[in-house]
Order: C-alpha cells, then structure tokens, then sequence
C-alpha cells in the first residue's frame, strides 16, 4: 500500500515539473484602466516560447458588464527590423468564453520566417507583438495599448 501512494506522489511531482518545463520562456505585458459603465478594463499581451514554437496570446476584459464589442488588433513585427510578419490584423469579439472576454492566440508556425528562410517557428527569432485591446458600447470606447518583445 505504501509503494503505491509513494509513486503515486512521484507520478504526480513529475508531472507538474514535466507541466512547469514546457514553456521555456514568457513574457507579458499587461495594464488595466477605467472602462466606466463596464469597471475596469482588463488587457494582455504575453509572448511565449514552448520550445516547439512561439505563441502570442491576446485578451481584453471586463469586470462589471459586458460590452457590445471587444476588439483585437495586433501586428506581430521582427524585433529588430521592425518589418511585419502577420500584418494588422483586426478581430472582434473572438473567442468569447465568458460574455466579458475575449481573447486569441498567435501561433508563429503559421509563417515563415523570412530572417531565415525557412519554416523554424520563430524559436530562435526575436519577435515584437504590437496590440490594442479596446472595449466598444454604445457612446463610449476605451482602450489599451500594449506591446511586447520574446
């Protein structure tokens, strides 16, 4: 009985050492500001490397109620040059889990990375991730804006 709860907590401690590794590296930008009728707008930006490829992950939200609108927007850049690789891209109310979120993910296998010409997933390539995250109602807007690098 002993040895079966003894790997039963090593299964289990290797798993979460296992899940904690998978993302080598993350960055986030994140800020929040005064949305009125809505409470307070919710807005990140967060860069990630799994190792397999880079990630880009969006969201916008609420805290009292839900908007009419929830707009994206980003434009993912190289680092270095500043030249675009995804384009402006302009999305609204995607992804919306909960009536006051929205959120996307960018996954960079989509591209090819023209620094080096070839499909490598942006692992090695410092990236840029230009966003606004912008809650719409009937008389108002607001918005953040947000960029991070990985």
């Amino acid at each position: 009985m002993k040895k079966t709860k003894l790997r039963k907590i090593i299964t289990a401690s290797m798993a979460a050492v296992c899940a904690v590794s998978l993302v080598i590296n993350a960055y986030a930008s994140t800020d929040r500001t005064n949305a009125g009728e809505y409470g307070m707008l919710y807005a990140e930006n967060t860069i990630a490397n799994n190792g397999y490829e880079k990630v880009v992950n969006l969201s916008v939200a609420t805290t009292n109620k839900a908007a009419d609108k929830y707009v994206l927007k980003y434009n993912v850049t190289y680092a270095v040059s500043g030249a675009s690789i995804t384009g402006t891209v302009e999305l609204v109310n995607i992804n919306m889990y909960t009536p006051m979120r929205s959120s996307e993910t960018v996954e960079m296998h989509h591209w090819r990375n023209t620094q080096t010409g070839i499909n490598d997933n942006f692992v090695y390539t410092k990236i840029k991730a230009y966003s606004t995250h912008e809650v719409r109602g009937d008389y108002a807007a607001y918005v953040v804006y947000l960029s991070d690098e990985l």
